[in-house]
């Protein structure tokens, strides 16, 4: 078995994570903690806090959050007795990764506000949360921490702050905006009968939505729509060969993916979405609300494609998850796009390039793992 430092991979691993954990409340608490203590309260592992291992795991933890814009964590690991001054070991990975500095305890201050800055505990309000992707993207934030959630819903969302609403009336769903960093707008009537529900949903909804959040001063929308804003080609060749299963056929053909420019909805539900992609183009440019558009593909509650179009158009939890959360954390500068959500399958026909290249989304899954 692989080890690092002493200890399996794996249990390595979950102890840093832990570790990790402890330390981002630390900093949302403002509060050093001992190396003594931090040893103390790992539960994965039995560790001295004098050890090379503990050294090694917070060198790794620091290069790892610096390297993501959060700063080095390890700035509140403290020596006891030492007036909160860090050991000796965080000074010399500050300069191994190019810190300049001349008075150590500004330093630490400096570096210690900056963690404490980017693990501010931002407020997300999630619309629908208690449907399938609402609850898949609210237990992923939570595992990562630094976010205060609050759901709009027409039910009760145990467990987190919820404002019960119909996004169909505007008035009614006002408060739940206020003091919201971002929207995660998931809330939709999903089929395309009837007619009514469609247009209280989708259409008046969404447009609820993009007011309530102007009026209230939220920075960002994330809206969902859907891979139905481009179904309309599933009746062409090749695309129709690859839904239907016939790859020998759609291997004849030189087809290009499908981008985010392409506008061709193939059902009425997808025409709505088409219509929440279209005001958030508005919104942003009247407005500068950054309006950040997801298509999400089939992403079914047994989180496995269940039919043969969906080894083409289906998205994992783990991936839908991720993409909304680039989407969140996004840079402020963008101020309005449009991202296919699909896992890594062998007959994808929709473009996740321009995810990968804005976002850096990775698709973490593959329908194909799923073949019998």
């Amino acid at each position: 078995m692989t080890q690092r430092h002493g200890f399996g991979t794996e249990v390595w691993e979950r102890a840093k994570e832990e570790a990790r954990q402890i330390l981002i409340q630390r900093a949302r608490e403002e509060r050093p903690i001992a190396y003594s203590e931090l040893a103390d309260n790992l539960s994965t592992i039995r560790i001295s806090p004098r050890s090379d291992a503990l050294a090694a795991m917070l060198d790794e933890i620091s290069r790892s959050e610096d390297a993501a814009g959060r700063g080095m964590l390890s700035a509140f690991v403290v020596r006891k007795g030492d007036n909160q001054i860090p050991g000796p070991g965080f000074f010399r990975l500050a300069e191994k990764l190019g810190k300049e500095f001349d008075n150590r305890r500004e330093f630490w201050k400096a570096e210690s506000q900056r963690v404490i800055s980017a693990w501010s505990r931002k407020k997300v309000l999630i619309t629908g949360m208690s449907g399938l992707i609402g609850g898949i993207l609210r237990s992923h934030l939570e595992s990562l921490g630094g976010y205060d959630l609050t759901a709009l819903n027409r039910r009760p969302v145990d467990g987190v702050r919820t404002v019960q609403a119909d996004i169909g009336d505007l008035d009614a769903i006002r408060p739940a905006f206020d003091g919201q960093h971002t929207v995660v707008h998931l809330a939709a009537h999903v089929a395309s009968e009837p007619m009514a529900s469609v247009v209280r949903g989708n259409i008046e909804g969404t447009w609820n939505v993009y007011e309530a959040a102007r009026a209230a001063g939220v920075r960002r929308v994330v809206f969902a729509s859907s891979g139905d804003t481009i179904r309309g080609v599933d009746n062409d060749p090749p695309y129709n060969q690859i839904l239907r299963g016939d790859y020998e056929a759609a291997s004849r053909w030189e087809w290009p993916m499908v981008t985010k420019e392409l506008v061709r909805p193939g059902t009425i539900y997808g025409a709505s979405k088409v219509w929440g992609e279209a005001l958030g183009r508005v919104y942003a440019a009247d407005y500068g609300l950054s309006i950040i558009c997801v298509r999400i593909g089939a992403c079914p509650a047994e989180n496995r494609p269940t039919n043969t179009r969906e080894f083409a158009a289906w998205v994992s939890h783990r991936d839908v998850a991720d993409m909304l959360h680039r989407c969140i954390e996004a840079p402020d500068d963008l101020q309005y796009d449009i991202f296919f959500a699909v896992s890594n399958n062998r007959w994808n026909y929709r473009d996740i390039e321009h995810a990968r290249r804005i976002l850096g989304y990775e698709p973490q899954d593959s329908a194909d793992d799923h073949r019998e």
